[in-house]
């Protein structure tokens, strides 16, 4: 597991705003079968897609109901390095 993250790399702040755009502008995601392909879209590996997804529900950005995702509907303006998780990797 270690290794992959550190072939993966940290997701970039700009990847992460480009993410949540594309989360926004589609309002609700099923991430069973959308998932990939928010991932081909960002150029992404599923696990970074997981980690990222992780980062905004711990923020408060997004929900998730049984694997679907919505944007909160007042999300509160944090920065992700302030994210536990983030911090971590």
């Amino acid at each position: 597991h270690k290794m992959s993250i550190y072939f993966e790399g940290m997701p970039s702040i700009n990847l992460f705003k480009q993410c949540y755009k594309a989360l926004i502008n589609k309002k609700e995601m099923n991430l069973a079968t959308e998932g990939m392909m928010l991932c081909d879209f960002l150029n992404i590996k599923a696990n970074s897609l997981k980690f990222m997804l992780k980062v905004f529900l711990e923020l408060g950005f997004i929900n998730e109901d049984d694997g679907i995702i919505t944007i909160a509907s007042q999300p509160s303006k944090q920065d992700i390095e302030t994210s536990q998780l983030y911090q971590a990797r």
